[in-house]
């Protein structure tokens, strides 16, 4: 993804944020941008804002307003009231996807959110053992292998206590997790810079 458009995605995820505060809703960001933020190299193609369940009408206020598309209005709200989750084609930037909080670990997410600034634009980000949590808890390409990724490169800083309850929050079962970080270990430990990080990893492991 080029800068411009980095920067125009930031700066379209910091208008929604700004109208959903102005209306009391809690947001954060998730999936590509955030994984992207954290460190992951790759195109960002879909991001996906996470936000206060019950808030349907305020949400579709704030999104039609940032992104100027008044005419999803009626659209995006039944899909958030009916689904949960409703996406916006913003044509030129990647899909926008709206999602209502669902579970203890979306609480999590949101209430320890933090303000991250880049290019000079904010967003809210989930700690990062939150965020590998709701990436696993899926169970589906290519979001499990989003979130193995991250526990490899940041296995040396993770809290291996907050990711527990992380985990146990988004109903992921330690044993299925472990046999793929452990598969994914090893293919990834023959890369020279992820050598540093086998003790690291080990430990990981051994948490699960």
């Amino acid at each position: 993804m080029t800068s411009r458009v980095l920067e125009e995605t930031l700066r379209l995820v910091e208008g929604v944020g700004r109208e959903l505060r102005e209306l009391g809703v809690n947001y954060v960001v998730l999936d590509d941008l955030a994984t992207g933020l954290y460190g992951l190299v790759q195109p960002i193609e879909e991001v996906r804002v996470l936000v206060d369940a019950g808030r349907e009408d305020d949400v579709t206020r704030a999104v039609t307003s940032a992104t100027q598309m008044g005419f999803i209005q009626a659209k995006l709200r039944a899909s958030l009231q009916e689904k949960g989750v409703a996406a916006v084609n913003l044509v030129t930037l990647p899909l926008l996807v709206i999602e209502t909080a669902a579970a203890g670990l979306d609480v999590e997410l949101l209430r320890e959110s933090f303000a991250y600034s880049l290019l000079g634009l904010e967003v809210r980000l989930p700690p990062l053992e939150g965020l590998i949590a709701k990436l696993v808890a899926r169970g589906q390409y290519p979001y499990t292998a989003k979130g193995l990724a991250l526990m490899i490169a940041w296995a040396d800083s993770l809290s291996k206590d907050r990711l527990k309850k992380s985990l146990e929050k988004g109903g992921v079962d330690p044993a299925v997790l472990k046999a793929l970080l452990a598969e994914a270990w090893g293919l990834a430990s023959g890369l020279a810079p992820l050598r540093l990080k086998e003790r690291a990893v080990h430990d990981l492991l051994e948490s699960l």
